[in-house]
C-alpha cells in the first residue's frame, strides 16, 4: 500500500492543474498546523503488504482523499475536486510489479465543519493487476 500512496502522491505532483489550487499532500495524516489547502490520502481498509506484493493477481484497496480549504465560498473546493477527477476518476497508476492500476472514484461528499473548515472527502477504489 505505500506504493500506492507513493503513485497517488506521483500522480498529484505530475498534474499542473491539480498541484496549482492543492499545494500540499500528505499521506496518512497532516501535520498538526499546516495551511490550506491541503489533501490527506490513506488507505481506508489496510491490506497486508505481503499481500499486495505476493497473492492474488488483482487487488482492490478502498482510498480516501480529505481536502481541506477555508473560504467562504465553495467555489475552490469544488475547483480542487473538478481538478481531482481529471486526475484520478477512472485514472492510471505506475507501481513496480503491477502491469495496470487503476483508481474508480466510489462516492464523495462536501461539508463545512463546525470551525468554518470546507472538508471534501472522496473514496476511490484502486484496482492492481499483478504482471
Amino acid at each position: 500500500m505505500k506504493e500506492v500512496l507513493q503513485a497517488m502522491m506521483a500522480a498529484w505532483k505530475a498534474d499542473g492543474p491539480l498541484l496549482a489550487v492543492l499545494p500540499r499532500w500528505y499521506t496518512t495524516e497532516a501535520p498538526d498546523v499546516t495551511q490550506m489547502p491541503y489533501a490527506v490520502c490513506f488507505t481506508l481498509i489496510e491490506v497486508p503488504e505481503y499481500m499486495f506484493n505476493t497473492a492474488r493477481p488483482i487487488e482492490n484497496m478502498p482510498l480516501q482523499i480529505s481536502v481541506f480549504e477555508q473560504s467562504m465560498s465553495p467555489a475552490t473546493i469544488m475547483d480542487i475536486d473538478t481538478k481531482l477527477k481529471a486526475v484520478f476518476d477512472f485514472g492510471a497508476l505506475v507501481v513496480a510489479g503491477h502491469t495496470h492500476v487503476r483508481t474508480r472514484r466510489m462516492g464523495s461528499s462536501l461539508m463545512r465543519e463546525d470551525d468554518g473548515v470546507n472538508h471534501l472527502w472522496v473514496q476511490y477504489d484502486v484496482i492492481a493487476e499483478k504482471d
